[in-house]
């Protein structure tokens, strides 16, 4: 799966602000599109009712095979993608709904 695009929100926490960036996919590391592409292709629970208040994250990819749609929470980050969340948060900014 090629990845053309990554669209990147993070919402909640108790701000409750709305942030996020944009990310071209070829700015994804080999190891980066590898972890996308096995959460894609195996969808695991990826939200917590176990605290209030945690961030919410929301993954949009633009693939060769059509948009793809994951959400977790801070408490469930898919294996691997924790430097590319930690890159994410801080280049993003505040966006509007």
């Amino acid at each position: 799966m090629l990845i053309h695009k990554l669209r990147f929100r993070a919402s909640g926490g108790l701000a409750g602000v709305v942030r996020g960036t944009d990310v071209d996919g070829g700015a994804l590391s080999v190891f980066e599109r590898a972890a996308l592409e096995k959460w894609v292709s195996a969808p695991a629970a990826t939200r917590s009712n176990a605290a209030r208040d945690q961030m919410i994250y929301e993954w949009d990819l633009e693939t060769d095979a059509g948009p793809r749609h994951m959400e977790c929470d801070e408490l469930n980050v898919p294996d691997g993608l924790d430097g590319l969340l930690a890159r994410l948060v801080k280049q993003s900014r505040p966006v509007a709904l």
